[in-house]
């Protein structure tokens, strides 16, 4: 109740329009008496600002030159708002448009640096298995790798925690490293702490109290 809507694109624009300060106090007022009443009449416009119709036309004049009021086709004793509302639509589709713009040339770098990562990452992964296993992949293992990586989202530390278990058990080949990220997938683990956890002997296990006050001790420190 007592309440009018303001364009928020009046709030924070109204300079984009060519609007002062003391000019925009004005086209609120304006704003408010063209809600309650449903129309600008120059003594309205006159009585709204305590003062003579004359004075009530000059100090609107300078939104009439903008083309925020525009006369009523009742003649120049009235206006109407259309002239604001079009400028705020113009400059809300602008602001838009950059949005969009904006959000489109962040999508595209986003997707420009996730492939960059990924390259990376498997640079590295190449590397290294080619140094543990002392040979050159062959294409098809590179593939795998990929997979692993992109495919199975497995991270290249964990990748690498596989690797090196297989070679540790004297079974340095894909098939076995596979069927080590299967089973660690298919537990749900996800980094090299829960793998070393998971394997831990459960008489070693933290229990709950433990962990509590592991993180109490640590908290203090």
């Amino acid at each position: 109740m007592n309440c009018i809507n303001v364009p928020v694109e009046l709030l924070r624009e109204h300079t984009q329009m060519g609007l002062n300060e003391r000019e925009l106090v004005v086209l609120l007022r304006l704003l408010y008496l063209y809600y309650s009443k449903g129309r600008l009449n120059i003594s309205d416009i006159a009585a709204e600002f305590t003062v003579n119709e004359e004075e009530a036309a000059s100090l609107i004049g300078p939104l009439t030159a903008k083309d925020i009021l525009l006369p009523d086709e009742e003649g120049l004793s009235a206006y109407t708002l259309d002239g604001l509302f079009v400028q705020l639509y113009e400059l809300w589709a602008i602001e838009k448009r950059r949005l969009q713009k904006k959000n489109a040339a962040k999508k595209k770098s986003g997707k420009a640096e996730e492939p960059k990562r990924h390259v990376a990452a498997l640079a590295q992964l190449y590397r290294v298995f080619e140094r543990e296993l002392g040979r050159n992949l062959s294409p098809i293992e590179n593939d795998k790798i990929s997979q692993w990586l992109e495919q199975d989202n497995q991270s290249p530390e964990l990748i690498m925690e596989a690797l090196r278990r297989a070679v540790l058990h004297g079974k340095p080949n894909f098939a076995y490293i596979d069927k080590i990220l299967f089973n660690w997938r298919k537990q749900g683990l996800q980094t090299t702490a829960e793998v070393e956890m998971k394997d831990m002997p459960a008489e070693k296990k933290p229990g709950r109290k433990q962990t509590a006050e592991r993180v109490k001790d640590t908290w203090l420190e």
